[in-house]
């Protein structure tokens, strides 16, 4: 009988702290769960005040170096075409034309320097320096070309590109009549 009523004692012991364990469970680990998700979410937000912190303290140094930019010369030279004269600087940009194109096999029919005589050099502003290009090529040398005079320094600028097919035939290599006009600047 012992045996009996001592199981009978835990089957009752086990109904009646069942529904308090349930209850305690559907209580507790949500409320566990929240509380971590806040901690996490206090966490990420002190982290994130220390970051604009840290970004407000150095806002007056990089307002500083706004007002008073770091001018690298030899850089900026870089990108004007060097020449003593507007003339020489078109004569420039035509030899860097002549050797691209010859590098990559195609042929050049003519450079002409359109710039006119409208040379105004002032001290504020560059001159600048236009040559018309015709030349013969495949798509993939003219692509390549394009690439290292757009890339290259000094800084060169591509304008009026014009293709055409030629005599109607089909487009092998050398068979694309191109024409556009390269313009740089000239530095002071």
């Amino acid at each position: 009988m012992s045996q009996t009523c001592q199981k009978k004692r835990c089957g009752a012991l086990f109904i009646l702290l069942l529904p308090l364990v349930i209850l305690i469970s559907i209580i507790l680990i949500p409320w566990f769960i929240q509380i971590h998700f806040y901690n996490i979410t206090a966490t990420q937000n002190i982290e994130q005040i220390q970051r604009y912190h840290r970004a407000n303290q150095a806002l007056p140094q990089l307002r500083a170096q706004l007002n008073n930019p770091i001018i690298d010369t030899a850089t900026i030279q870089k990108q004007y075409v060097r020449a003593k004269t507007p003339a020489l600087a078109a004569a420039t940009i035509q030899r860097k034309i002549k050797k691209l194109i010859n590098q990559h096999h195609a042929v050049l029919e003519s450079t002409q320097n359109i710039s006119g005589r409208r040379y105004k050099k002032t001290a504020e502003k560059p001159v600048k320096i236009k040559i018309k290009v015709r030349m013969r090529s495949n798509i993939e040398a003219l692509a390549a070309i394009l690439y290292e005079l757009e890339t290259g320094e000094p800084t060169l600028f591509i304008d009026n590109l014009s293709l055409r097919k030629r005599n109607g035939r089909r487009i092998k290599k050398g068979s694309l009549s191109i024409s556009f006009d390269l313009y740089g600047y000239q530095s002071k």
